[in-house]
């Protein structure tokens, strides 16, 4: 696991490095950083743990009134004041943040970009970028840290060596050492530890367990789960709760227990023939095409009027689940199609033979190419601004910045959550999805997007 190690590493300081490029950063004074009286000269004292050092007048004011570095790259600031952050006398904030005058932020070389952090909570180590996050209350974050995009509730104890993207984080959770989670949910009292104690005796080999915590997208981790040194969850797993995880599980697996095992997913399926059970994948919806039984899913046109959806890792093909998850699956897919698309009926078929899972949906009437939403799409507005017509502010805002010039969604995504933030509003990256997705729809946008409920598939 020391490639992970290196890999959480470089990635929080390229996040640092990033700021240097950056305007718009405001310094204020740590919180254990103490100014003594003014000098003759009328510099100040600062006192920073038992070291002091005197400020002259001009770089106090720098910190005090920074209406004059606002429009400069932090690279450009004075030497000096460069230096009062990486020894952790100043943090740099943008003016989208609120942080609580409770918070004490204590750290070196601490930015928070367009994200709150709320009473009590405590920020500490070297290396702590928050970009578009929401810490909670009385968190404890330790540097190096990295949190993008993340939602951090109460009482969560956060770092070193962690990086957290887009995810959620109930209360009470625990993340050290080595510890990386992309686009994930992780329940209440849950650890994820990365390192071991210290070995106070011989051990061999096979009793030594791999170091750090790897956590990839579209994971659901439920309460009191312990994942330790050595574990890895692929793709899409979902762990129960009070369930210990020390090794690799794979992908699009369920685990329980102590230690994890994957378990089979479709038992009341193998009682139901076909088609019971493509009715019961009917009623239940959109939300049956997501189970993670079903594996990762690829996609292509396979005529003008025919889209193939593929699962080479199916749980019906790897013994995790029995035929008739098949025929569920079915059921819900015409759900989901007939509430994306409700003026243009759809057949699912399933595709017969080979090594994987397939099903062809056909469309009776035509459809555009759409797109799939992601963060480097490049969008642009389909028409002039003034012939649309807004129906919410978060919708104002999206033709607004799209009126300036074309974007890519990531770029268009944070400017609305800043405006948003200026309204006091805090805004999840669905809502920003489904907004968008949308004014698509209405024919405002380009290009074209698939609707949220098609592109979770």
């Amino acid at each position: 696991m020391s490639n992970l190690r290196d890999s959480i590493e470089t990635q929080i300081q390229a996040a640092l490095r990033q700021v240097l490029e950056q305007t718009g950063w405001r310094p204020r004074w740590a919180a254990h950083a103490v100014l003594g009286a003014q000098t003759p000269q009328g510099g100040r004292e600062l006192l920073l743990g038992g070291a002091s050092a005197s400020l002259d007048a001009h770089l106090v004011r720098s910190v005090e009134e920074p209406d004059g570095l606002v429009a400069l790259p932090v690279r450009e600031w004075a030497r000096e004041l460069r230096q009062l952050w990486a020894m952790g006398a100043i943090y740099l904030v943008d003016g989208a943040s609120h942080i609580a005058s409770s918070v004490r932020i204590k750290g070196r070389r601490v930015l928070i970009s367009r994200s709150r952090v709320e009473e009590f909570s405590i920020i500490d180590g070297d290396g702590v970028a928050l970009i578009d996050s929401e810490v909670r209350g009385h968190a404890v974050l330790t540097g190096p840290l990295l949190l993008k995009g993340t939602q951090v509730d109460p009482q969560a104890v956060i770092g070193p060596l962690v990086v957290v993207e887009q995810s959620y984080l109930a209360p009470f959770v625990k993340l050290q050492r080595t510890v990386r989670v992309r686009a994930s949910s992780i329940g209440a009292h849950t650890a994820l530890e990365g390192g071991n104690h210290v070995e106070r005796y011989p051990q061999s080999s096979s009793q030594r367990r791999g170091f750090g915590v790897e956590v990839e997208r579209q994971c659901w981790i439920g309460q009191h789960v312990s994942l330790s040194g050595g574990a890895r969850l692929g793709e899409g797993v979902v762990v129960a709760a009070h369930c210990a995880v020390s090794s690799d599980v794979g992908e699009h697996v369920i685990v329980a227990g102590n230690p994890a095992r994957a378990l089979p997913v479709d038992l009341h399926l193998r009682e139901l023939s076909a088609e019971q059970a493509r009715e019961a994948g009917h009623q239940q919806g959109a939300a049956a095409t997501r189970f993670p039984v079903y594996g990762a899913c690829t996609s292509r046109w396979d005529a003008a009027d025919a889209v193939v959806l593929r699962y080479p890792h199916h749980g019906s093909r790897r013994g995790l689940a029995g035929p008739t998850l098949i025929d569920f699956q079915q059921g819900a897919l015409e759900a989901l199609l007939a509430q994306a698309f409700p003026d243009n009926p759809c057949q699912v078929l399933p595709k017969q033979g080979g090594p994987e899972v397939a099903f062809e949906l056909r469309l009776a009437r035509l459809l555009p190419r759409y797109e799939k939403p992601s963060p480097a799409l490049t969008l642009s507005l389909a028409g002039a601004a003034s012939d649309l017509s807004p129906e919410s502010p978060l919708e104002q805002d999206m033709l607004e910045v799209l009126a300036e010039q074309s974007c890519d969604m990531e770029s268009l995504f944070s400017e609305c959550m800043a405006r948003a933030f200026e309204r006091e509003e805090i805004l999840e990256w669905a809502a920003l999805e489904g907004t968008l997705c949308l004014l698509s729809q209405r024919g405002w946008v380009r290009p074209p997007l698939l609707p949220p409920v098609i592109a979770s598939i």
